[in-house]
């Protein structure tokens, strides 16, 4: 190898660069230059052409919502109250009553919802409430609890009906609930 290029490219020591080897040494990097321009389009090329396929990629969340059972109270007899709605939405419209009634509401996670824990928002006229959070595997300071129901009870006088909303949230609510097990909502005066 080293005979080669000493015969076509090697330029000794004191000796006068002939034409034919310098034009030896041009063709050579010109054939250099060609094939790493070659090769750098060929790469290029592959990179852009290439592609890849993947099934449809489907994002989900997961879903938390609960049944609602609502009871009239203020008798010995509890008389089922209607609750309408949808899995993540329901309301419960009270009727007008001059004299105070008490309401037991009873909210349990829903069997087929596969968020393991959130919360509810309960609307009352202007007013908003936040219940503790509902579900398995919850941490109380440093003990985990178990809670997939939550009742409580709501005293009202009202001159005209009343709509409560329940709407199912999935997560941690960030503020301090206001509901807790047995916990009771008074408003006795017209909200």
């Amino acid at each position: 190898m080293r005979a080669f290029y000493q015969k076509y490219f090697g330029i000794n020591e004191n000796e006068r660069i002939s034409d034919r080897k310098m034009l030896n040494r041009i063709i050579m990097t010109v054939i250099v230059v060609v094939v790493c321009l070659g090769l750098m389009s060929m790469t290029a090329l592959a990179f852009f052409s290439s592609s890849v396929k993947t099934g449809e990629n489907v994002v989900s969340s997961a879903t938390f919502y609960v049944t609602a059972t609502v009871n009239d109270i203020t008798e010995t007899t509890p008389t089922p109250v209607n609750v309408v709605g949808n899995h993540y939405q329901k309301s419960v419209t009270l009727p007008a009553s001059n004299t105070v009634k008490t309401y037991e509401f009873k909210l349990e996670k829903a069997a087929d919802a596969d968020a393991d824990t959130g919360y509810c928002i309960i609307k009352i006229g202007d007013k908003t409430y936040y219940t503790k959070q509902l579900g398995t595997g919850l941490l109380e300071g440093e003990t985990p609890v178990d809670r997939p129901s939550i009742t409580f009870k709501l005293k009202i006088q009202n001159s005209s009906s009343q709509t409560v909303e329940i709407d199912s949230c999935w997560g941690t609510y960030s503020g301090t609930p206001v509901l807790a097990e047995n916990e009771e909502i008074n408003l006795t005066t017209n909200p």
